[in-house]
Parts: structure tokens; C-alpha cells; sequence
């Protein structure tokens, strides 16, 4: 279970509930053989709205899987949808089906959440009170309890609720019990994992030399701007839709890239974040990250980073160890980093203070390179406005480009293969989105072109993969859609499915230029916030 993240289970498990809720299409020949058969004491008007709810809570979770690109979403869709249909099927006249209550919450145990299982569990209960109690109510209003004897009812409604809760307590301690076990071999696993890479990087520079050594070393240097910015985003997509907060803060003066072990330190991170943000209803979290002045930022010297965490939320150790896995887990982490970790809870509210040695990559401060990519982003748009885009030939860049196209039609791809020559770009043109994946896979590319009707995997179910590589480098990658449908609208329907922005077609040789130069920089690759703020600042 080491190998596997929370994306990835959300990913494979709404893919086998939205097929396995399918199935229940086959209610409707039931429904309509048993209506036949005079069994079901409901008219045609009733059989066809019974008969139509079925088609459409069992087909909808499929569609919204393959359409939509918020993978929380779709898995509420699953299990609401799924609910649904249970309750249909429990509240039918004929026979009674006690059993399909405790389904919910069994199924949700699939997504390895403890927060889905709590809540599935209640969802399932109310829904088990409510066709229980709705057909009782049902016969006392219509004076039925005195023809007949109501207390069988009342018993089994009794009896259904302490099966109900005894169910859910073994669930939910049985899943307490395996979320224990998960953090130990995570962690088990983890540290065995980095061991070995600590000894195949010796082995290896022993026997390979110091250019094996540089490849090493910049697997592990990082943007500081884009690691925390990635941070920031997944904690924007946990609590979206909720009532919290969270927000950075990055000290101007930090150098612009570090080196040290940033998949441990972003775990790390993400799992306090997480546990602050989830423990309340209202919650508040704002990281700040500088450093401990009175040295020089020189290339190759050690610089102590302080990333201080607030928040309004207790979080003592008594209560992480039961409940905060991450948060127990983020301690061990920063423990093997050889960092420290500072934990003050007062006044109602938990502050961390965290201390970790960094080696500088580049000494450039990041308020320096704002400061240049404004200049940049001026003269750009100073070119625009005086047409002057048809003027600038030669190489684009001062260093390597390499772009890929995706495309299934053949002379697309050598006309944007030709434009993009033109300027200096090295290009590689694929014809489907299975291409591209594993051409990404085993080589770095700098932006990825791509249409949208295509065989085998369309344009928006190519970067909905792509997205959920579990990689900074795949979240980054500028993807830029070409689609026959343009203008400012067009490019938002697509940036939220994942797409970095979207250009016409027929494409056009200032609007790739254009595109070319606003995603793409020599030193450093924005995201596509960070151009919009800098460009509204300019």
C-alpha cells in the first residue's frame, strides 16, 4: 500500500463505482416483468418515473467520471447516486431489504478516507430512517394502526437502528486500525526507499562520476516560488466548497531555488496543513516562509529556512496520535530531515515553527525575478501593440526548447512542426493522447500542444491523466489546447478541465509566438495565476 496516493485512489475507485453503479440498470426490466406479473401495486405512470430515476442515477456517475476533471466531485456524485438508488430499492412494497442499508458505508470504506466513511455512515442511517419511519408514518395516518398490530414495526425499526450502529462503530474502529497500519509501512516504506536511493547515488557517482552526480542532485533542487505554490493549490482543492482559509506567504528576499529533499519536506507539509484545515468546520492556516538573516545568499552555501505555520486550531500530541495521521507522520519526516519541529498551542489556536537547512541552487531573490518578469511582460505587450510580432525571427530562446503536438491529422502537425521550427523550437509530433503520455514519460518536454478530437484518448482525457501524475513536473507542464473555438470563454472552460490556455485553429504564427513567450521563460515556467497577477499589475 506504500506506492499508492490519495489521487490515485480517487481516480480508480470513482471509475469502479461509477461501472459498478451500471448494474443497476438492470432494475428496470425487473421493475417492468414484475408490474406485468401484477406484483408491484403501482400504475404505468408510476412505473415509468420509477423506471426513468433508475436510468438516471445509475448512468450519471459514468458520465460525470469521463467528463469532469474534479475527482471529489465525481466521487460524491458516485455514492449520493448510489444511495439513491438503495433507498429505491429498499422502499419497494413487495419484500423488505434491511440489508442494503449497511451498503453505503461498506462501499465508501474503497476510498481509504475516514472523513467519506463518517459521512456515508450517517447518510446511509438517515436514509434508513427515513423509509422505515415514512412507512410506519404511512399507516398510522391513514388509521391502519387500528386495524393491525404496529408493534412488530416498531420493533424491527429498533432492532435495524442498534444493528445500524453497532455495524458502524466495527467499520469505523476496523478502519482506525488500518489507517495505523498504512502509516507504519508508508513511513516503513519511505525511509527504506530513501536509504536506497542514498546508496544507489554513491554507488553510481563511484562508478559514473561527477556528471551522475549532477543528475542526482538536481532531481532534489527546487523552485521555491512553484514547490510552495503546488502546496498551496492542494490545500486550495481540499477545501473548496468549505468554510476555510488558507494563504502563503513567501518572504521577497528568499533565493529563487534550493536544494534538499523536497518529496519528504512536501509530505510533510501537506500532512500539518491538512490536519489544521480538516479538524474544524472553520478553519484558518497561513504559511510564512523566510529565512535566517545575516548571511549571504551565495550560490552552494546553507542557508536555515523557517517556515512558520498559524492556524486556529488545536492540535496537541494526545490528540494527533489518534486522530492526525498526518500530522504524526509530518513529525517522523522532519525528524529524518534533521529539522525542527516547534509546536505552541495557546490562546485556542496551534502555531508550528519549522527549521530546515538548504543548500542555495540560485542566489536570485524572488522579488528580483517579479521585478524581471514584469519588464518582460511589458515589452511583450509593447510588441503586440505595435505589431511588430512578424519582425522577430531567429531562435525565441537562449537556451533548448523542445515542444511536443498531439494531433491525429498529419498536416496540422507538419504546419505547426514549420512554425515552430521557424522560431528555433525543436519539435516532436505525436498522433494520439496514448503517445503522448508515454512519450512524457521517458523525456522532458517544455510545453505540450494538443487537439481535442482525437482517437483512442480525446484532448481533455489526455491532460485529465497527465494532471494526476503523481509528479511537480506534470502538474506544471504548460498545455496549451488547439480547438476551433476561441475567445476568452473557450480558454476558461478549458483551464478548468486542466488545460493551460487555448489557441485557435487554423493556428496562426503571431498567436504560437504569443503563446510561446508567455509560457515558456529561459529560466523560469510560470503558472498561469502568477502571469495573470503579474500582468495586472503591470
Amino acid at each position: 500500500m506504500s506506492g499508492i496516493n490519495q489521487k490515485d485512489i480517487l481516480i480508480k475507485a470513482n471509475k469502479k463505482l461509477s461501472l459498478g453503479i451500471l448494474g443497476f440498470l438492470l432494475l428496470i426490466p425487473l421493475v417492468v416483468v414484475l408490474y406485468i406479473m401484477e406484483i408491484l401495486p403501482y400504475t404505468l405512470e408510476e412505473i415509468v418515473i420509477v423506471c426513468g430515476c433508475v436510468l438516471i442515477f445509475s448512468v450519471l456517475p459514468f458520465f460525470i467520471n469521463k467528463f469532469l476533471y474534479n475527482e471529489t466531485f465525481i466521487s460524491n456524485c458516485c455514492l449520493y447516486c448510489l444511495e439513491i438508488l438503495l433507498l429505491m430499492l429498499a422502499y419497494n412494497p413487495v419484500a423488505d431489504l434491511s440489508l442494503l442499508y449497511f451498503i453505503l458505508p461498506i462501499v465508501s470504506l474503497i476510498y481509504l478516507n475516514r472523513g467519506i466513511l463518517h459521512k456515508m455512515s450517517m447518510i446511509a442511517f438517515a436514509g434508513m430512517i427515513l423509509v422505515k419511519g415514512s412507512k410506519l408514518g404511512y399507516l398510522i395516518v391513514n388509521g391502519m394502526g387500528e386495524k393491525m398490530d404496529l408493534n412488530p414495526l416498531y420493533t424491527d425499526l429498533l432492532v435495524s437502528t442498534v444493528e445500524f450502529i453497532v455495524l458502524a462503530i466495527i467499520l469505523i474502529k476496523s478502519f482506525e486500525i488500518m489507517e495505523d497500519i498504512y502509516a507504519k509501512a508508508s513511513h516503513a516504506a519511505m525511509m527504506e526507499m530513501y536509504a536506497s536511493s542514498e546508496m544507489a547515488s554513491v554507488d553510481n557517482s563511484f562508478h559514473l562520476g561527477t556528471q551522475t552526480q549532477r543528475k542526482v542532485e538536481h532531481s532534489d533542487t527546487y523552485d521555491v516560488q512553484q514547490f510552495f505554490s503546488a502546496i498551496a493549490s492542494d490545500m486550495e482543492k481540499l477545501i473548496k466548497g468549505k468554510n476555510k482559509h488558507f494563504t502563503l506567504d513567501l518572504d521577497n528576499q528568499m533565493p529563487v531555488e534550493l536544494y534538499g529533499r523536497k518529496t519528504q519536506l512536501k509530505k510533510a507539509l501537506s500532512n500539518i496543513c491538512a490536519d489544521l484545515l480538516m479538524y474544524n468546520t472553520e478553519s484558518e492556516v497561513n504559511v510564512y516562509v523566510t529565512y535566517e538573516n545575516g548571511i549571504n545568499l551565495r550560490k552552494k552555501e546553507n542557508i536555515t529556512m523557517i517556515i512558520r505555520i498559524d492556524s486556529n486550531t488545536v492540535l496537541n500530541k494526545s490528540s494527533a496520535d489518534k486522530k492526525a495521521l498526518g500530522y504524526f507522520l509530518s513529525k517522523k519526516i522532519i525528524d529524518e530531515l534533521e529539522g525542527d519541529l516547534i509546536e505552541i498551542n495557546e490562546n485556542g489556536k496551534t502555531n508550528f515553527k519549522i527549521r530546515l537547512l538548504q543548500r542555495i541552487e540560485d542566489e536570485q531573490t524572488i522579488g528580483a525575478r517579479q521585478q524581471k518578469q514584469k519588464s518582460e511582460i511589458l515589452e511583450l505587450k509593447q510588441l503586440a501593440i505595435a505589431n511588430k510580432a512578424e519582425e522577430n525571427t531567429g531562435n525565441l530562446f537562449h537556451s533548448d526548447v523542445h515542444v511536443m503536438v498531439v494531433d491525429d491529422n498529419r498536416e496540422a502537425r507538419k504546419l505547426v512542426d514549420s512554425v515552430l521550427s521557424a522560431v528555433g523550437v525543436k519539435v516532436t509530433g505525436v498522433k494520439n493522447g496514448v503517445e503522448c503520455i508515454e512519450m512524457l514519460k521517458t523525456q522532458d518536454y517544455d510545453m505540450v500542444l494538443i487537439d481535442q478530437m482525437m482517437p483512442d484518448k480525446s484532448g481533455v482525457e489526455t491532460v485529465k491523466e497527465i494532471r494526476f501524475q503523481d509528479s511537480e513536473y506534470f502538474q506544471k507542464l504548460p498545455i496549451v489546447m488547439m480547438s476551433i473555438h476561441g475567445g476568452k470563454e473557450e480558454a476558461k472552460k478549458y483551464q478548468a478541465q486542466g488545460f493551460t490556455d487555448c489557441i485557435t485553429k487554423p493556428i496562426k504564427v503571431d498567436e504560437i509566438k504569443s503563446c510561446l513567450k508567455k509560457w515558456i521563460k529561459d529560466d523560469y515556467r510560470m503558472s498561469y495565476e502568477e502571469y495573470m497577477r503579474i500582468q495586472n499589475e503591470s
